[in-house]
Order: C-alpha cells, then sequence, then structure tokens
C-alpha cells in the first residue's frame, strides 16, 4: 500500500515539476495553456479554460500551487469541489459598522414600501448586481 501511495504521488509531482517550467512554485496561465496544448486539450474555449483555472487555483492567487494541482487531480470527483472553491474565495470583508444616517434611511424606505429591512435590503442588492451571463461548458 505504501507502495502504491508512494508511486501514486511521485508520479504528481513530477507531472507538477515538468508543467511549472520556471520553477516558481506556481503553475500560471501561460504554463497550464501549454500544459493543455500538450494534452491536446489546446482547442476549448476560452471560458472553459478559464473556468478549469480558476476552480484549480483555490486560493485565487493567479497560480496553481502543489497542493491545489494535486487536490484536483486525486478528487474522486471533481465537480463536487466547485462548492468548495467558491466558499474559499468568496470571503466577505469584514463587517464595517453601520452607519446609523443609513440604517435610518432603510428602515424608512422598507417601511414605505411595507417590507422588512432585511426583506428591503435582499431585494435592492440583488437588483443592483450586475447579471452575470452563464456559459454552458460543454
Amino acid at each position: 500500500m505504501v507502495d502504491k501511495l508512494m508511486t501514486k504521488y511521485n508520479g504528481l509531482l513530477h507531472a507538477y515539476t515538468t508543467v511549472d517550467a520556471n520553477r516558481s512554485g506556481k503553475i500560471n496561465r501561460k504554463e497550464f495553456e501549454k500544459m493543455l496544448e500538450t494534452l491536446n486539450l489546446h482547442n476549448m474555449r476560452r471560458e472553459v479554460m478559464d473556468y478549469i483555472f480558476e476552480l484549480m487555483d483555490v486560493d485565487g492567487s493567479g497560480g496553481i500551487s502543489y497542493k491545489e494541482f494535486a487536490r484536483v487531480l486525486t478528487s474522486p470527483d471533481v465537480f463536487s469541489m466547485k462548492a468548495v472553491h467558491r466558499k474559499m474565495t468568496a470571503r466577505a470583508p469584514p463587517p464595517r459598522p453601520p452607519d446609523p444616517k443609513k440604517a435610518e434611511q432603510d428602515r424608512r424606505r422598507a417601511a414605505s414600501v411595507g417590507l422588512t429591512v432585511q426583506e428591503y435590503l435582499d431585494y435592492y442588492n440583488l437588483k443592483d448586481m450586475p447579471s452575470r451571463k452563464t456559459h454552458e461548458i460543454y
């Protein structure tokens, strides 16, 4: 069993160091695209390449570390990783102290349209968000 694990992880390390051509410790987008070209996957759409790169780059650093690389290649279900990726990259900055004037304004506006303050804020936060296009991966 130990031999199987050593073989598996030595293979991963070899693959990673081969792709990380500049030996920076991170696979950048150029190296990632070269890897896809080597695997004859370079004809995929840009959106798909970006999606895969961002899925692998969990910390959002702009490069894929060995840990991130191994995480994807050893996962039994890559598609379930999407939620983990979003959870790690969607961390909000620490909340600012509430502005009393803004809070009172929101309370009055919510009351004027018959909503709770939370319903009012949820509605207007969604309304102000830019619409996102969804891209089909396949």
